[in-house]
C-alpha cells in the first residue's frame, strides 16, 4: 500500500471536490482562479513545494494587480464623476443664488398681485364716483333755477346760520349759569358742613 488509508481517502475527497468545482466552472464561467488553484494543488500532490509557492506568488501578484487596477479604475471613475459635478457647480448658478432669485421672483409676483388688487379697488371707486357724478349732473339738469330761487335759498341759508349763532350764544349763557350754580352749590355745601 501507499500509506495510511485516510490519506488516500483525503486525496480522493479533494479530487471529487475539484471535479465538482470544475464542472461548476465549466457550466457557469471559466475563472483563472480555478486554474491557479488546480496548479497549486497539483504541485502540492506531487510534493513540489517550490512550484506550489511559485504558483501562489504568481496568483497573489495577479490578485494585487487586479485589486490595485480595480482600485485605480474605481478611483479614476470617482474623480471623473466629481470633476463633472464640480464643473456643473462652477458653470451653473449656486443653489443659494437660485433660491434667492426664486424668492425675489415670488416676492415680485406677490407685490404685483397686491398692486393689481389695489388698482382694481381704485378703478371700482372711480367708476362709482363717475356714476354718481353723472346722476348728479342729470338731477341738476332736470332742476331749473332762476335768480328768485337762488335769492330765496341764500336768505334761508342766512336764517339757518343766524339760528345757529343764536343757539351757540344761548348755550354759552346756560354754561355760564351752570358754572355759577355749581360754584354757589359748592359754597353752600361747605357752609352746611361747617355747621
Amino acid at each position: 500500500m501507499l500509506g495510511p488509508p485516510f490519506s488516500l481517502l483525503g486525496v480522493m475527497h479533494w479530487l471529487v471536490q475539484i471535479a465538482l468545482y470544475n464542472d461548476h466552472l465549466v457550466s457557469h464561467c471559466f475563472d483563472n482562479t480555478f486554474v491557479d488553484a488546480l496548479d497549486g494543488y497539483l504541485h502540492y500532490v506531487r510534493g513540489d513545494d517550490d512550484g506550489m509557492e511559485a504558483v501562489d506568488r504568481e496568483f497573489m501578484g495577479k490578485l494585487e494587480r487586479d485589486a490595485v487596477g480595480g482600485g485605480v479604475k474605481t478611483s479614476e471613475k470617482k474623480v471623473a464623476e466629481r470633476e463633472g459635478r464640480l464643473e456643473e457647480l462652477r458653470s451653473g448658478p449656486l443653489a443659494k443664488e437660485a433660491v434667492e432669485k426664486e424668492r425675489g421672483v415670488l416676492e415680485e409676483d406677490k407685490i404685483f398681485e397686491e398692486k393689481e388688487k389695489e388698482l382694481e379697488v381704485k378703478v371700482e371707486k372711480n367708476d362709482k364716483i363717475c356714476e354718481e357724478n353723472e346722476e348728479l349732473k342729470k338731477r341738476v339738469e332736470l332742476q331749473t333755477f332762476n335768480a328768485r330761487d337762488a335769492e330765496k335759498m341764500k336768505r334761508e341759508l342766512q336764517a339757518v346760520e343766524r339760528d345757529i349763532m343764536e343757539a351757540e350764544v344761548a348755550r354759552n349763557g346756560w354754561e355760564e349759569k351752570s358754572m355759577d350754580l355749581d360754584t354757589m352749590i359748592g359754597h353752600k355745601f361747605k357752609e352746611l358742613e361747617a355747621l
